[in-house]
């Protein structure tokens, strides 16, 4: 590397003097018989900049250069890089004078006259020299021949004589090389040294320890955010002109990052995935490798829902290691911006932001910022893979795609715009929906979506909506004939349910979707007034799931069952009357409703299902009916506030750890008296038992 720099060496002698605190000490004595100069302490040199070679210092008597004179022992050759101490040990002269002279390496062919300036003394001092050479380019600057020579004369001085090489150009073809560790707990690199241009230099970074990882070679030590050069542990690179001085091993602890890692295989393989006490957050690189003890383990699996809601999350680097990459990886990532595979990896690219399954072209996980490809590389879209992508506002289907999962744009709250590209035999868009064209199935809608009634869709396929939180209104055209489970769950901002009249499956009342010949209920929404006409006997399973704003609800006396997930996540719901005309509470039904302070259960319910009032932290107090004989695995599990429990029947009940019963404990009549203690066997003690009532 070439540099061209300006330096000013300023050489300082003191003498005479003996400074009892500081770190130069020269003493002149006059001895009789004997003029002497007793000289004791450190020559420093001050440069601005690192650009001066020294490759010897001697000090001889009189004012000569012949001779080799007496060398410096304990001086280092090489760079000088800002202050720079010689220790010069001790010296003593007859002469009354002495000559300190230092051989210069690698300069450019340039004569200088040094400025001496000194305070008034009884002694003098003088510089003189000559840096004079023909750009000497050693490449081993051991053998190097000297170019140039700076001489100092003093014959006795208490104050610095400053030399002012401010006017010299010197011109380095030498590399200073330094290879450094970000960390050095965790290891340092193995390195340093002087190479000349065009020189290999192979840098190897120390084992790390069982508690760290290598991310790389980097031309600075800022960590994840450093500019790297290689990953390898062993990086071989040729010096140019243009390459750092200082390469940096970067290491980081395993888990600093929010990662952690399962060893599925003892021999060589790695899972990633976030660790349970922090979340990754900024740009995130998952290394190929990690060390545990001395072994070394490549990571080649990201586990499903492994970054699962990292919010903070906006850049992941996937390394050619990975094989795998579960369902929903990067699910609810919602600051997630930039998604890159290193190019190299077999099974996995990236474009536009994507993660790309290659040999399959299945579009496996996106964000906010992706932009599915059009040149052919993507013809499916896997299921989950923008679900929970809530800043995505806008998608464009290609030609190409021929395949769309299960929840592949589910809960994309943000988005407002989806356009399928014209010629794509598979699918097209109207209304801001995706349909399926042949099967006419709505498999995908937005916040905006207009479902068609041109009769190009008979079918409401499952999901469709679920998670469209902004979308307010949604009109069933009489075409629809079928509306598969989980369509217009967690659509927390839907007040507006219209069937069109005429459409011989479903109608709309009070805001409520009813299946007509079955009388069920199957979706609502929180402006939603069941009717009390006989018209629904059934509530349908995840009917009003994650209808957050539903505040009030009444259950007339025609519903004979409540399905399952029913009315799970409903946390604005304050109250609930369960009527007689109910006989079971299903799985989940009312898990979630954190709201809830008051709970009536009709005397006809037999059973509460799994899960039924899971989190129901307002809840204080519950009556079970003596006409119920089962109760789920924490059906009141996480109700913090339960304090009170009175059972009508409190004989004859049992717990088990299996829903078979095979094996049980008696829960004895008087425990289940006390509402204190029944509240603490449900919500505690047994919380994770199933619950049945035997006759005696």
């Amino acid at each position: 590397m070439v540099k061209k720099l300006r330096t000013q060496l300023i050489v300082l002698i003191i003498g005479f003097v003996l400074l009892f605190t500081g770190t130069i000490v020269s003493v002149w004595a006059n001895v009789i018989g004997n003029r002497k100069i007793e000289l004791g302490g450190d020559v420093i040199f001050d440069v601005a900049d690192k650009t001066l070679y020294v490759k010897d210092v001697r000090i001889k008597d009189g004012n000569t250069l012949s001779g080799a004179g007496t060398t410096v022992t304990g001086f280092v050759p090489g760079y000088i890089n800002g202050s720079f101490a010689i220790d010069l040990g001790s010296y003593t002269s007859n002469t009354g004078s002495f000559t300190v002279y230092f051989d210069v390496v690698n300069c450019s062919g340039t004569t200088f006259q040094p400025k001496v300036t000194s305070q008034p003394t009884n002694a003098t001092a003088s510089a003189s020299g000559t840096i004079a050479g023909d750009n000497v380019s050693p490449t081993n600057v051991s053998t190097a021949p000297i170019s140039g020579t700076i001489t100092l004369e003093v014959v006795a001085s208490s104050s610095p004589a400053t030399i002012d090489l401010s006017q010299i150009t010197i011109e380095i073809e030498e590399f200073n090389f330094e290879a450094l560790s970000n960390n050095t707990s965790l290891g340092t690199a193995s390195y340093t040294g002087t190479v000349g241009i065009g020189n290999e230099v192979t840098l190897t970074a120390e084992f790390a320890g069982p508690n760290a990882e290598f991310l790389g070679w980097a031309t600075d030590n800022n960590g994840i955010d450093s500019n790297f050069v290689s990953d390898s542990m062993e990086y071989t690179m040729t010096i140019s002109e243009d390459s750092a001085e200082k390469y940096y091993a970067i290491y980081q602890t395993l888990n600093a990052s929010g990662i952690s890692y399962t060893l599925t295989s003892f021999n060589s393989t790695a899972s990633a995935k976030k660790t349970s006490i922090s979340s990754p957050s900024g740009s995130v690189k998952i290394p190929s490798a990690i060390y545990s003890g001395s072994r070394k383990y490549d990571v080649t699996r990201i586990g499903s829902a492994a970054f699962s809601g990292c919010t903070g999350l906006t850049s992941i680097t996937i390394p050619n290691s990975i094989t795998s990459i579960g369902d929903s990886a990067f699910r609810s990532c919602s600051g997630l911006t930039s998604i890159t595979v290193d190019e190299g990896n077999t099974k996995y690219h990236s474009s536009g932001n994507c993660i790309i399954e290659t040999d399959s072209k299945t579009l496996i996980a996106g964000c906010k910022t992706s932009v599915i490809p059009d040149d052919g590389s993507v013809t499916s879209i896997g299921s989950y893979a923008f679900r929970y992508c809530r800043g995505l506002t806008s998608i464009t289907i290609g030609n190409s795609v021929t395949s769309i999962g299960s929840y592949a744009f589910s809960d994309c709250s943000g988005l407002t715009s989806i356009t399928v590209d014209e010629g794509n035999t598979k699918y097209h868009c109207s209304g801001n929906c995706i349909i399926e064209t042949e099967s006419k199935t709505l498999i995908a809608g937005c916040k905006t979506s207009v479902i068609p009634d041109d009769g190009s869709v008979t079918s409401i396929g499952s999901y469709a909506f679920s998670g469209c939180s902004g979308l307010t209104s949604i009109t069933i055209p009489n075409s629809v004939t079928s509306i598969s489970e989980g369509t217009f769950w967690y659509c927390s901002g839907l007040t507006s349910i219209t069937v069109d009249e005429g459409n011989t499956k479903y109608h709309s009342s009070g805001n409520c979707l009813i299946e007509t010949d079955s009388k069920t209920l199957i979706a609502g929404c929180k402006t939603s007034d069941i009717p009390n006409d006989g018209t629904v006997t059934s509530i349908g399973s995840s009917a009003f799931l994650g209808c957050s704003g539903l505040t009030s609800i009444t259950i007339p006396s025609f519903v004979t069952s409540i399905g399952y997930q029913a009315f799970d996540g409903c946390s604005g719901l304050t109250s609930i009357t369960i009527p007689n005309s109910v006989t079971s509470i299903g799985f989940s039904a009312f898990s979630g409703c954190r709201g809830l302070t008051s709970i009536t259960i009709g005397n006809s319910v037999t059973s509460i299902g799994d899960y039924a009032f899971l989190g129901c932290s307002g809840l204080t107090s519950i009556t079970i009916p003596n006409s119920v004989t089962s109760i789920g695995k924490q059906a009141f599990s996480s109700c913090s506030k339960l304090t009170s429990v009175t059972f009508n029947n409190t004989t004859g009940w049992q717990v088990s750890t299996s829903s078979s019963f095979t094996s049980v404990t008696e829960i004895d009549f008087s425990d289940l008296s006390n509402s204190a203690t029944a509240a603490t066997y449900l919500t505690s003690n047994y919380k994770t038992y199933y619950w049945r009532r035997v006759e005696a």
